[in-house]
This record gives C-alpha cells, sequence and structure tokens, in this order.
C-alpha cells in the first residue's frame, strides 16, 4: 500500500475517462487499475477494451485534464499507448505531439506549462513507493 494520495482534481479527471470507457463494457475497471494499465510494462488483456477506448474514444480534453491534473503526462501516454499496441488510436498522434512539446521545453529550459515537475505524477509517485491497488 501507499500514502500516495490523488487530489479533487485528479479524482474528477480520473473519474470522467473511466465512465467514458466503462459505459459499455461489463467489467467496470477502477483507478487503481487504469494507473495499474497506464504503468504495465506488458498488456493484460482483461483490460484491453478500455485501454483501447482510452485511445479511441476519451476526449482529448479529457486526456488533456489527466495531465493538467497531474495523473499522467503526456510521456507516459505515449508510452502507454506503445505498449499497448495503440499506437493507431485516434488520440495517438496528438499525445505523440505533446510528448514532443514537453521534451522540446524541458530541452530548452523552460518548465512545460501543461505538466506537473517530472517525477511528480501520481503514475510516478504510485510506482515509486510501491502502490498496486489503492491510492
Amino acid at each position: 500500500m501507499s500514502d500516495v494520495a490523488l487530489s479533487e482534481r485528479a479524482r474528477r479527471a480520473i473519474a470522467l475517462v473511466l465512465g467514458t470507457i466503462n459505459a459499455p463494457r461489463p467489467v467496470v475497471m477502477d483507478e487503481a487499475t487504469l494507473l495499474d494499465c497506464l504503468g504495465a510494462e506488458c498488456p493484460d488483456p482483461r483490460w484491453r477494451p478500455h485501454i483501447e477506448a482510452l485511445f479511441d474514444e476519451v476526449s482529448i480534453e479529457a486526456l488533456h485534464d489527466l495531465v493538467l491534473a497531474g495523473v499522467v503526462d503526456f510521456d507516459q501516454l505515449d508510452r502507454a499507448a506503445r505498449i499497448w499496441g495503440m499506437s493507431d488510436g485516434r488520440n495517438h498522434p496528438w499525445i505523440e505531439e505533446m510528448a514532443a512539446l514537453t521534451l522540446a521545453c524541458i530541452a530548452r529550459g523552460r518548465p512545460p506549462s501543461a505538466t506537473v515537475a517530472p517525477g511528480q505524477t501520481a503514475l510516478e509517485l504510485r510506482r515509486r513507493h510501491g502502490a498496486r491497488r489503492t491510492i
């Protein structure tokens, strides 16, 4: 377990995304599972339909809210899309572009405006503190 807690803003952003990806599916994904899937080294087939929906059906605005709330950064979303084989997802080109812009800002010594400090996203903190289920 971990002492990493999500802010109210992060919980709202995740709830909006989960509302979209869970709506037509018989198995419901929770926030801890979403974070597990985004940080996974290899895909879990049980959650593939949910992750496909994340990269195909969730609005760009909702994905941006996840980033602005500090849940993930664009690089983490890009990595997850590649690991899950969703590089052809509707939202992936935008995620990839935003990840590149973020890296360009960092390279120029400017903080990216749409992200939290590197290593401070909920996904990274969760990974570092060993949380696997409860946040």
